[in-house]
């Protein structure tokens, strides 16, 4: 895909594997930083020519979020609004922002578009495209991503049940009055399973310069 800077006129080409598969996306300029919005004119094609999405509600125009550099954003896609309250206090109360979505559709295109630290799903049938769009990420991407799985299917913390569904952790939902101690175990689990990865990046750096 070829653009052009609005601003500063400058060139701009977006090879296709870049493109993410959403209806509408944002980048920046890399000679003057100017923010340019880009209607994907190929997903609006590849969706006309399929008759069984043809059936489905429009698709929203979805925009990359942006949060302070450096943040700790988790996504979360919770109905159940007790736990999703307790969920949005305690993640608040560590610094993280906040993202989530109106229906399952907007939820995958952010999923696309957004770089999360961690994810948060309650486990529904009907949000299983979310799951199946985090386990269709390369190794180095969802390497990066701490997702829990939340239900009622299996205990808080089994670990054959999170290793079956693609997850890292799951969360009981009967265990609401618990749900601040699990989620502790969680994030410190997470970072316990990504010191060796940072360990073997951080030498990988230095070797390189």
């Amino acid at each position: 895909m070829e653009l052009r800077c609005s601003s500063c006129q400058k060139k701009i080409f977006l090879p296709a594997e870049k493109i993410p598969d959403v209806p509408r996306f944002a980048l920046r300029c890399p000679g003057c930083g100017h923010r340019i919005v880009v209607e994907n004119v190929a997903f609006a094609k590849e969706r006309d020519s399929s008759v069984e999405v043809q059936q489905v509600k429009p698709v929203k125009s979805i925009e990359p979020e942006y949060f302070p550099p450096g943040v700790n954003v988790a996504f979360l896609f919770i109905l159940n609004r007790e736990i999703k309250l307790k969920l949005s206090e305690f993640l608040q109360e560590k610094g993280f922002y906040l993202s989530t979505a109106e229906d399952v559709q907007e939820g995958v295109f952010k999923l696309r578009l957004n770089d999360y630290q961690l994810i948060l799903l309650e486990d529904r049938e009907e949000f299983s495209p979310l799951l199946g769009e985090i386990n269709s990420w390369p190794g180095k991407k969802r390497r990066n991503v701490n997702c829990l799985l939340i239900g009622d299917k299996a205990p808080s913390m089994h670990q054959q049940e999170a290793f079956y569904r693609g997850v890292n952790f799951y969360l009981n939902i009967n265990d609401k009055d618990r749900i601040d101690d699990l989620l502790d175990q969680a994030l410190n689990g997470f970072a316990v399973y990504n010191e060796p990865w940072n360990m073997a990046l951080a030498v990988e750096e230095d070797n390189g310069k």
